[in-house]
């Protein structure tokens, strides 16, 4: 007991639920947060591995052996790399 206070069940569990509720709240947060920057990091990723498969298999099916689409691949990200460079 504090200062003439009755010790409360009620109070007791309200306290814990509190605690519970905002633990559940920091969880939700961070979720939240993750989820966004896997969306940020996702997204550009699979739209560059989307591109990168669709201009391989239209090398592919140009008639592209296997060393002329690793070169083929190897010029395209040299040219991406090269603008970027030039765009910075």
């Amino acid at each position: 007991m504090r200062d003439g206070e009755l010790y409360s069940v009620a109070q007791e569990s309200y306290r814990e639920e509190l605690a519970y509720d905002r633990h559940r709240a920091r969880c939700r947060r961070a979720a939240r947060i993750c989820r966004a920057l896997l969306l940020l990091i996702g997204i550009p990723m699979a739209l560059c591995l989307v591109f990168t498969a669709s201009y391989a298999l239209t090398c592919i099916l140009n008639g592209a052996t296997p060393s002329e689409v690793v070169e083929l691949l190897s010029g395209l990200f040299n040219r991406i790399t090269g603008f970027i460079r030039a765009a910075t």
